[in-house]
């Protein structure tokens, strides 16, 4: 974030409670006059409606008050965290659990996972202020989501297995991967016939495919069981690299 980006988000708070301080004092003084009012010797019709002004303005005063403690603290928070984020990439390994847990509390706003095909997960982490930024990984699991089979994908598989290409097969059934399919019809006790070959890993689902092509991943990337790889937000800022877990 640019400095006077930055300064301008620390400095916000500021401006806001300063806002909320200036209707304080004339809001007070005139709950106090009305309460004042009330010991009047007035008629009905006054005294009720300076009875409903006073607790329209008490209510409001409630309200204020409410408002300025949420945002002292959400400035105390963000000068807390604005201290974690210089501190934290020289001193997480040596930091306490629980600063950690401490510093995650404070910078981390969201944490979205979606599963995009069996092997691939998208995680999308959103940072509170004062970073106001969201990082897009993408999470590569070897093992994989084990599917439930529907009746659908084995009636695909009884009619098909036996004399279609692999290649058809996957295109039959995108969320599964050629080694699955064959356990698949292992357990319906089918038999090939059918050996056409296919370049597509046996491990990997078409979905897999579509997904690695859109992401500029090859199958040489996938090195380890779990794999982390940086969303296209950061292939700039990182060099599009991945990272073993």
């Amino acid at each position: 974030m640019p400095y006077n980006a930055f300064e301008m988000v620390r400095n916000a708070p500021e401006t806001v409670i300063a806002s909320v301080d200036d209707q304080l004092p004339a809001l007070r003084a005139r709950i106090a006059k009305l309460r004042r009012n009330l010991d009047l010797d007035a008629d009905e019709e006054t005294l009720a409606s300076w009875a409903k002004e006073l607790k329209d303005k008490v209510t409001n005063l409630a309200r204020i008050e409410a408002k300025q403690k949420a945002i002292a603290a959400s400035q105390s928070a963000q000068e807390e965290a604005t201290e974690l984020i210089a501190r934290v990439p020289d001193e997480w390994d040596r930091m306490k659990f629980e600063r950690k847990q401490r510093a995650i509390e404070l910078l981390l706003d969201t944490v979205e996972v979606v599963g995009e095909s069996a092997h691939f997960l998208r995680v999308a982490i959103t940072w509170k202020l004062p970073i106001a930024h969201t990082k897009t990984l993408y999470v590569w699991r070897h093992d994989g989501t084990s599917y439930a089979w529907t009746s659908e994908e084995e009636d695909i598989v009884r009619e098909h297995y036996p004399k279609t290409t692999m290649g058809e097969m996957l295109q039959l059934l995108p969320r599964r991967s050629w080694a699955t399919i064959k356990r698949q019809a292992v357990s319906l006790q089918l038999h090939r016939t059918c050996g056409a070959p296919c370049t597509i890993p046996i491990t990997l689902t078409m979905q897999d495919i579509a997904f690695m092509k859109a992401h500029r991943i090859t199958s040489l990337d996938l090195k380890a069981s779990v794999q982390v790889f940086y969303g296209d937000e950061d292939k700039d800022a990182y060099s599009w690299g991945h990272s073993r877990v």
